[in-house]
């Protein structure tokens, strides 16, 4: 995604400078037009890349949905965090359970595709993302209480998102009706290109419970501290 942002910014930099005739003192060493030039670019990249960052942060926090996805994401990998655990304990019934570290990663979650990870509900991420896939990644520490019988675990997962932003033959506009075919055409005659949305999240989570627990509880997790 940054990637293609960055050039079509530079050529769309490179056209600003053609409609004020600034390019053509660019390579004289007309150092006011080379500062301009410089400058927009700059504030270009920087804009592309605050995007790729943010937008999906955004999306977590002020869609109803993304906050489904964010909670059901950190169910999800401390449930196989807990998977883990509970083999490594079995296995090791003598041995030294004091701590434990590992990393996690899920396959791929299709977004849109159920109640836990829901498609957007606001309209406008609804047209900026629509259904999408992400990944979990977690680095997992556990430290186990065997006096009261608790383990602690200590988690760090990183959300990964990608979502292609194309039109689909079939497809249509959920709020308005409109076929993907409208704009499709766009794409087939040159005039638009598709291209692949990023993003990267990161929570740190604590969750305290028995040893010997098999299930996630209904509890929410307190997920609200985005690194």
């Amino acid at each position: 995604m940054v990637k293609n942002r960055l050039i079509f910014l530079f050529f769309k930099t490179l056209k600003i400078l053609n409609k004020y005739k600034l390019e053509k003192d660019l390579f004289n060493k007309n150092w006011i037009n080379y500062v301009v030039f410089v400058s927009i670019l700059l504030m270009s990249v920087l804009m592309c890349l605050a995007f790729g960052y943010l937008f999906y942060y955004i999306f977590i926090e002020s869609d109803k949905s993304g906050q489904t996805i964010i909670q059901s994401a950190a169910k999800n990998i401390l449930d196989k965090a807990r998977k883990r655990h509970n083999e490594f304990l079995i296995n090791n019934p003598g041995g030294d359970i004091g701590s434990k570290s590992f990393d996690l990663r899920t396959d791929v979650i299709p977004v849109g595709s159920d109640s836990s990870y829901p498609y957007p509900q606001t309209e406008n991420w609804q047209k900026a993302i629509g259904a999408h896939f992400i990944w979990l990644e977690a680095h997992v520490n556990v430290d186990v209480n065997s006096s009261n019988k608790t383990r602690t675990f200590n988690m760090q997962m990183t959300l990964k998102m990608e979502d292609m932003y194309n039109f689909n033959p079939g497809a249509a506009d959920v709020v308005t009706g409109t076929p993907d075919s409208a704009n499709g055409r766009f794409e087939i005659t040159g005039l638009a290109n598709e291209y692949l949305n990023e993003s990267t999240i990161t929570r740190t989570f604590i969750v305290s419970e028995p040893t010997n627990s098999t299930s996630n509880s209904n509890d929410l997790i307190n997920v609200n501290n985005p690194r």
